[in-house]
């Protein structure tokens, strides 16, 4: 956090150089009035000649040789509609040394990158001018605004274009320099009340396994059935699942100051926040049900799996039938959450936009692809918060993809692709099964390891049970014995996540989806105020995506070195 606050003291407000480059590249591409003039020139009259030769074309005129005006001379009307679509724009700007700028900028020769970057635009406005047709007077003045401000252009500009300036939309690069000091105080925010939660948990849980809160309850739950006429020694499954959920449902209800905190005040101060308070309410009421229905039915199962080894004299090897009872448990929960247990908190629509619809469809059914979804989805993720994203879910062939309508509103449908085909190149290069295999291997490995120590009456008694239980001990054993080797295999796994997100845009990027992709998650980076260049250590042990800038950089790193092999 403090080199993030040095950082921004040192630029004086200003976000970084790196971002700032590509978002001034690809902010005119994005106007309203470029996009239309390029469209109606891609109708009236075709391009000629390959792409190369059009950037060599344009690298060689310039603006300044074309008389300051759209129309340029008669030796330059040739060129006239080689752009004929947004595609070949931004073909150009990668063209005028795009690559090479950002290299500089990484190797920190701000001065030359900025002069380059103001000849990239430059460069941009005028071959665009060039390349346009011979536009209506109306037409004329919209590029003119857009290219040239007032008094660059040989007359000062009119009352209406600066009404219509000052209405435009903020570019990328207007909404990154004006958003950085609300994303900062969001992170810093964030970051405070993560290390005060943190804190506060870590002190209570010590708190009560050293006070013997536990064990309390373990006696008391005993009297509890007792009320009902129940023995807790004919009846240890229920004794133990009756103890587990009294202590779940104490830590919930103390959790709830600091969610409360956290939806009301962090996320609600920086305009986040959409949830009511009847809605929260709600969610931990339903939250707290399917805790004690769901939750014990899994309880009570894998108890009962424990108890047949033990009384079948498989006891030696009961973390095996544990381990696999858990595993049958978790795939059945890949199905069941989406389509029983998420809809009691969102609403699940069809998705209505039949082109859109159709260009997913597409790009999952391209070779190099072949995802095979069968529905989309769009999730009112809006009624609770203004974060966004994207998912599926489903096994074998029935693969279903999810929208958070916030997405949608957020970026453009060639970003969106982008973003799924990221989301798709997860599941193509099995990065699901991955996960699953590395955390049912690491399952069995604790199970394994806590079957060496299950029985070691010194472990319940050092903590105040004088009573031997598959939960308790369980319990026990991970938050004291296995809490190191937890810790750290948290850590490789957050590295190991990362190194496949970078994977998934090397995907997207050779699906033909680089630069949607780059627009798109700089896009929702701003949306979601996510820190743009966090400290590499801090960021490394607990971000399991990589930030921003070494995304950007690894995407236009995958391309360079694509072009030099084609």
């Amino acid at each position: 956090m403090l080199r993030q606050y040095w950082r921004i003291q040192l630029l004086q407000g200003k976000v970084p150089e790196e971002l700032a480059v590509f978002s001034s590249a690809v902010e005119i591409t994005e106007r309203p009035e470029v996009a239309a003039t390029l469209k109606s020139s891609g109708d009236a009259t075709g391009s000629t000649g390959s792409i190369d030769e059009r950037d060599a074309a344009a690298a060689s005129g310039g603006a300044e040789d074309n008389g300051g005006g759209p129309t340029g001379s008669s030796g330059q009307e040739n060129d006239r509609g080689r752009f004929g679509s947004e595609a070949e724009v931004e073909d150009f700007v990668h063209g005028l040394g795009y690559h090479e700028l950002r290299s500089e900028v990484s190797s920190r020769k701000l001065q030359v990158a900025n002069r380059k970057k103001e000849t990239l635009q430059k460069a941009l406005l005028g071959s665009l001018l060039e390349s346009l047709p011979a536009p209506s007077s109306a037409t004329a003045v919209a590029v003119e605004d857009v290219a040239t401000a007032p008094g660059e252009s040989g007359r000062p500009a009119s009352k209406t274009t600066q009404k219509d300036q000052e209405k435009k939309p903020q570019s990328i690069l207007e909404k990154l320099q004006s958003t950085e000091t609300k994303t900062f105080r969001y992170n810093a925010d964030s970051m405070q009340y993560n290390i005060c939660y943190s804190l506060w948990s870590r002190v209570l849980d010590t708190a009560l396994l050293l006070a013997g809160f536990s064990p309390f309850i373990w006696d008391q739950t005993k009297s509890f059935l007792l009320v009902f006429g129940v023995q807790a020694s004919s009846w240890p499954i229920l004794h133990a699942v009756a103890f587990a959920q009294i202590c779940s449902i104490i830590e919930a209800l103390a959790e709830v100051p600091w969610n409360a905190y956290s939806t009301f005040s962090v996320e609600a101060r920086h305009g986040f926040n959409k949830t009511t308070v009847p809605t929260f309410v709600m969610d931990i009421v339903k939250s707290l049900a399917l805790q004690l229905t769901l939750g014990s039915a899994i309880l009570a199962g894998l108890l009962g799996v424990a108890s047949w080894a033990d009384i079948e004299g498989r006891g030696d090897l009961f973390f095996v039938y544990v381990w696999v009872f858990g595993a049958a448990i978790m795939l059945s929960l890949t199905v069941i959450a989406p389509t029983l247990i998420m809809p009691l908190f969102y609403t699940f629509t069809p998705l209505e936009d039949r082109s859109l619809k159709a260009e997913i469809e597409q790009v999952a059914a391209q070779p190099e692809v072949q995802f095979p979804v069968t529905k989309i989805f769009v999730m009112d993720g809006s009624k609770r918060s203004a974060h966004s994203n994207a998912f599926f879910f489903g096994l074998f062939k029935d693969k279903r993809v999810v929208l958070f309508d916030t997405l949608l509103t957020q970026v453009t449908n060639s970003e969106l692709i982008a973003v799924l085909c990221h989301e798709f190149g997860h599941w193509k290069h099995g990065h699901i099964i991955q996960n699953f295999v590395v955390v049912q291997a690491f399952s069995l490995a604790t199970l394994y390891c806590f079957a060496l120590v299950r029985n070691d009456a010194e472990i319940y008694g050092a903590f105040g049970f004088a009573d031997q239980n598959l939960i308790v001990g369980l319990n026990l054993f991970i938050r004291t014995i296995w809490a190191p080797v937890l810790t750290a295999f948290g850590y490789i796994n957050t590295l190991e996540t990362r190194r496949k997100e970078f994977e998934a845009d090397r995907f997207a990027s050779r699906c033909g989806h680089a630069d949607g992709l780059e627009r798109g998650l700089l896009k929702l980076s701003l949306e979601n105020m996510s820190n743009l260049d966090p400290d590499p250590w801090y960021s490394a042990f607990n971000h399991t995506h990589p930030p921003l800038i070494q995304r950007l950089r690894a995407i236009t790193h995958d391309k360079v070195k694509r072009e030099k092999t084609q």
